[in-house]
């Protein structure tokens, strides 16, 4: 094996054992902890950043959402590394991120899980009929990377499963952004939480990649590699720049295929572009599955719990399901209801021939007004639609049983 694989930069973080923090944390009681390994020849690619102290610092902070300087050891009189330098040695060694104390209330660490499905926040919003086209109107209908226009999808940068108050209160944090980059988004169907992109790479997005906006507090854009590496501030203020974190992403076979690669610019809109703390938010979680040391993440979890989805309860992605499928039936209700109102007050009264039979069965519902009878057999037919989802739901879990069970 290739000594180079072998070398690892070992990043450090101070972590509170008890959590909700006080109004003044105080450092000297946090420990530390290794929170990521990233191999030295990953960083000397320059995959990521021409600066690699510069990127390890700007993804402590995101992780976190509190800045803070790199040192070489645990001494807080310790200078800060040199943050141009653009080669590290081949050879591995520790640094440590170091939170400024000023900052050190707003410490949160990032979900690691904002990607996944297995485990989700409740929320209520029904996805806006709007969102879809008003996103492709804003990116022109084209793909923000490949520029294609065919087979693209409105793909929410934070997840729509996250729902409203989870964005809310995100954007409302802001995470290690200024004042002057803050925009609050309370829906989670809210324009600037969308990006235009082409399928392939929407599957893609948070597992093989992500997006940087530069600048931040630790990077420029000209620290960033990409076409032409954009020397100069003052030509290019801000960039979005996609960074892929796996391999490059092919998308066709023929000789017109495109090639996703880490550095690619991303075409911005003028206006109505996602807020920079949504995608520092997802840049963090991605470093921490390809990066993060397995029982620090765990550790956080433990610690965090909830506090990790900003207070919004968790539930699991069935649950979450159940929950909507109840909301959707209950609105059907209220529709029908008010349709069967509408209908029932421009109606004539039709004379029908009534049985014995039917008389008797009629018996119970003498005197309910008839408003009370219509919402009452609409609340009935909305539960055995329930009911008959949660059994076919019931029998694929069952048939996935099986099939686990026989090796299938």
């Amino acid at each position: 094996m290739d000594p180079a694989a072998l070398t690892i930069v070992r990043v450090f973080v101070q972590l509170p054992d008890n959590v909700p923090l006080g109004p003044n944390p105080d450092l000297a009681h946090w420990e530390w902890h290794h929170i990521l390994s990233i191999p030295v020849s990953v960083l000397n690619e320059h995959r990521f950043s021409l600066k690699p102290y510069k990127w390890i610092r700007f993804v402590a902070g995101v992780i976190f959402s509190v800045e803070g300087d790199l040192k070489p050891s645990k001494r807080s009189e310790d200078v800060p590394c040199d943050y141009d330098i653009s080669e590290l040695a081949n050879e591995s060694f520790d640094v440590h991120y170091h939170i400024f104390p000023q900052h050190a209330a707003r410490f949160q660490p990032v979900d690691p899980d904002i990607f996944s499905e297995r485990l989700t926040v409740t929320h209520s919003s029904s996805c806006a009929s709007s969102y879809a086209p008003d996103v492709a109107d804003r990116d022109g209908g084209r793909c923000v990377l490949t520029g294609n226009v065919e087979a693209c999808d409105a793909v929410h940068v934070i997840p729509r499963i996250k729902g409203d108050e989870y964005i809310g209160t995100l954007t409302e944090r802001n995470g290690v952004r200024g004042e002057a980059e803050k925009v609050v988004v309370d829906e989670i169907d809210d324009i600037r939480n969308g990006i235009y992109l082409q399928t392939h790479l929407h599957r893609r997005y948070g597992l093989d990649f992500a997006f940087l906006q530069t600048p931040n507090f630790a990077m420029l854009p000209s620290d960033v590699p990409g076409p032409g590496n954009v020397p100069d501030p003052a030509v290019a203020p801000t960039r979005c720049t996609v960074h892929v974190f796996k391999r490059s992403i092919l998308l066709g076979a023929t000789e017109q295929r495109v090639i996703v690669e880490s550095g690619s610019s991303v075409r911005t809109a003028n206006a109505n572009w996602p807020p920079p703390v949504l995608f520092d938010a997802t840049y963090a979680s991605l470093v921490l599955n390809t990066f993060g040391v397995r029982a620090t993440v765990d550790a956080i979890k433990d610690v965090w719990q909830d506090k990790l989805t900003l207070g919004v309860p968790l539930k699991t992605a069935r649950e979450h399901q159940r929950l909507k499928l109840e909301e959707r039936r209950a609105r059907q209700t209220r529709e029908r209801a008010e349709q069967a109102d509408g209908r029932g007050e421009r109606a004539h009264v039709r004379n029908q021939a009534l049985d014995d039979l039917d008389l008797l069965f009629l018996i119970p519902y003498l005197g309910v007004p008839p408003q009370r009878l219509r919402e009452y057999w609409a609340e009935q037919r909305a539960e055995r639609e329930l009911d008959e989802q949660r059994q076919s739901e019931a029998k694929v879990s069952e048939w996935r049983d099986r099939c686990a069970t026989g090796g299938l």
